[in-house]
């Protein structure tokens, strides 16, 4: 059985039949539901849903609703293989990061995006340059999005110097620690995400909720 979580305009989630799926999607969120015997019973507007069930009944659910004769008016893309999102046509990721650039009056040109499922792909495609983690799903990597790699290695120190520093004076292996510091303070509470390897070097794990993508470094 498939769960739903629907998603009011006032950012308040209802959730019919939640299931295993629900919870580990709220923990991740840190966002709670408010659970509502049936959709009917939702409070409109609704901005979108997110079917919650294995990837073989979301393909059917998709499938039915686009034989529907209203099915064409909606975007039906998964944003993990559990999660299938329901949105209005054209209120995908590309769309929203286009008006927000518009809002602020930054061009195109200027739009780095990152991500990792299938509902980042119209984001991607529309920034200057994409970024994705080096275990995302097939379709973003043959989207031509930059790779991040590195995850869950360890890097010796001087490794770091070579990558981040090049030409002039290159800084000794205190300096490193110094920004690693600083860098940490950055993260707060997910400043364990980066790990002291003692007699090697650092360490990033990966982590559900952090996201990294690569930046060209300057001095």
């Amino acid at each position: 059985e498939a769960a739903v979580e629907a998603y009011h305009i006032d950012n308040v989630i209802h959730a019919v039949h939640p299931n295993e799926i629900t919870r580990h999607h709220e923990h991740l969120t840190k966002v709670a539901v408010t659970e509502m015997p049936s959709l009917l019973d939702v409070p409109l507007p609704l901005g979108k849903l997110l079917f919650e069930a294995s990837h073989e009944t979301l393909e059917q659910i998709r499938a039915f609703l686009l034989d529907q004769g209203w099915g064409g008016d909606y975007e039906l893309i998964f944003s993990g293989q559990n999660l299938l999102e329901m949105t209005a046509k054209g209120a995908d990721k590309g769309g929203m990061v286009r008006r927000l650039a518009e809002h602020l009056h930054i061009g195109l040109d200027h739009v780095y995006c990152v991500g990792d499922e299938a509902n980042d792909l119209p984001m991607l495609a529309l920034a200057a340059e994409g970024f994705a983690p080096a275990n995302c799903i097939p379709a973003v990597r043959d989207s031509g999005a930059t790779l991040v790699s590195h995850a869950d290695e360890t890097l010796p120190r001087e490794d770091l110097i070579t990558a981040v520093w090049s030409g002039g004076e290159v800084p000794d292996e205190r300096t490193v620690d110094v920004h690693i510091r600083r860098l940490r303070r950055r993260l707060g509470e997910y400043a364990s995400v980066v790990r002291t390897m003692r007699g090697s070097g650092y360490r990033y794990d990966t982590h559900p909720d952090v996201t990294v993508w690569s930046a060209t470094a300057r001095r």
